[in-house]
């Protein structure tokens, strides 16, 4: 039985009845003693492609594989990305330092009495939410 080893992705293959196949999926067919059905995964636990040992091999439905190697992995932000959270998150900083008292100025001045009673009316019938207290504030 010939072997050969991709290089590119650390997989093993074996020339088995006129054919190229994943060794670990001809080790696991072996072991079971009949053929994979191509929603069946074959994963390795150590995560060594190359250690094709039946002890190393398990069968797992793609969720289930895609579950174990997020577990495996998780999502690490890259410099560029934290970065870039950074940098978002200073210019807003920044624009309401500078921009926050006009803010107020134009909602204050958007206020009409007939709003401040409808607001005062809200806060009547919802007197526990905090966003309405702060329009009850205002309007006093």
């Amino acid at each position: 039985m010939q072997r050969r080893i991709n290089k590119s992705n650390d997989e093993c293959w074996v020339y088995v009845n006129c054919r190229w196949v994943r060794e670990h999926r001809y080790v696991m067919e072996q072991f079971l003693g009949r053929k994979l059905l191509s929603s069946e995964l074959v994963h390795h636990i150590n995560e060594n492609r190359l250690d094709n040992r039946i002890e190393n091999l398990k069968i797992v439905s793609r969720n289930e594989h895609m579950r174990l190697h997020q577990k495996c992995k998780p999502k690490k932000l890259t410099e560029k990305r934290k970065l870039t959270f950074q940098k978002a998150s200073n210019g807003l900083t920044k624009y309401w330092e500078n921009n926050w008292d006009t803010h107020i100025k134009k909602m204050n001045a958007s206020w009409t009495p007939e709003r401040r009673l409808k607001a005062s009316e809200r806060m009547k019938l919802h007197p526990n939410l905090p966003q309405l207290k702060a329009f009850k504030a205002r309007a006093d």
